[in-house]
């Protein structure tokens, strides 16, 4: 028998795939940050980028998804770099998904997209997803179960009834997802009035609605919208830096020649070699003094002890 997880480099496994709360990218291109060492896989990357709605910021790129975001993702904003986060966990084959607040670095419509079009997708149905939130009133009600965390400690847990009964969640929260509760039943009650008083305008009230949000500032883009996924053209384009020259074997000449003319000529190293020598010879001539200054410490003592120090004394005390 043949195991077909081994034949399928997505088959869900054991692992785990996490999204800081501040992302962490490679100096490597967007595509790169994405797949993170995995085949490239064109239906699923595509599906996973549309998901995580950076179709609209490869489309600004000049080199796509192969542009070099730089070191910790310089030239990307924090809304795109935790996007390109979460798209690499959702792309990764790791059955448990922990997100710890991937939320926060995007705004309202952003994450609403994020958290229908992702978090609650296809390819995330059948994971283990722990998301870690502020956003309470746009997440709580797709959860299985809300634990609800004070000083640290677990105050409640259990199915989103359960935790509203037991009255641990604060008015704000329970305020904010009854406000979201509204505006989704008002939609959806505007839609239909809409839908029945004026059949004319369906087709467009439906763009509308299949419109997305994406970036950082609120921008929509279609759902049939396809994400500009680059060619190899592109990869030399959206380089931070340039292929360094190299060669084998020995060192030319010509190369130490430029070295001594950029540095200041050959007088400037010939006066240089001058007071080099200078230098050794003042070391030298420093080491010389302090040993015939020893030396002659030492003789000195020894006339005095031999000498006219004791004798004056010695003839004193006999007299």
């Amino acid at each position: 028998m043949v195991d077909n997880n081994t034949q399928n480099p997505f088959a869900l496994h054991a692992s785990v795939a996490y999204v800081a709360q501040q992302a962490w990218l490679l100096n490597d291109t967007i595509r790169g940050n994405i797949t993170f060492g995995l085949p490239y896989d064109d239906k699923r990357y595509n599906e996973v980028i549309k998901m995580c709605a950076l179709s609209r910021d490869l489309e600004v790129l000049d080199a796509g998804d192969m542009t070099q975001v730089g070191e910790q993702g310089v030239v990307l904003s924090g809304g795109q770099k935790q996007r390109i986060c979460l798209a690499r966990a959702v792309y990764s084959p790791a059955r448990n998904v922990i997100m710890d607040d991937c939320l926060s670095a995007v705004d309202t419509h952003t994450a609403k997209h994020l958290y229908e079009n992702c978090l609650m997708s296809s390819l995330m149905a059948e994971r283990t997803r722990i998301l870690v939130t502020h956003a309470v009133g746009l997440t709580v009600k797709g959860a299985s179960t809300v634990v609800v965390m004070h000083n640290g400690r677990i105050a409640a847990a259990g199915t989103y009834a359960e935790v509203l009964r037991s009255g641990k969640l604060s008015e704000e929260i329970m305020c904010e997802a009854n406000a979201q509760l509204q505006i989704e039943t008002s939609q959806s009650l505007s839609d239909a009035a809409v839908t029945d008083n004026n059949p004319k305008q369906q087709q467009p009230v439906d763009a509308a609605i299949s419109a997305r949000f994406d970036g950082d500032n609120g921008r929509t883009t279609p759902d049939g919208d396809v994400p500009r996924v680059s060619s190899d053209s592109d990869t030399q384009q959206g380089t931070l830096t340039n292929a360094e020259e190299w060669s084998r074997g020995h060192v030319r000449w010509n190369v130490y020649t430029e070295y001594i003319n950029a540095s200041g000529g050959v007088v400037v190293w010939l006066l240089l070699m001058v007071l080099f020598m200078i230098q050794q010879g003042l070391q030298v001539v420093q080491d010389w003094w302090l040993k015939e200054w020893a030396a002659s410490y030492g003789k000195s003592s020894d006339d005095d002890i031999n000498g006219s120090g004791i004798m004056p004394s010695l003839l004193s005390l006999e007299q």
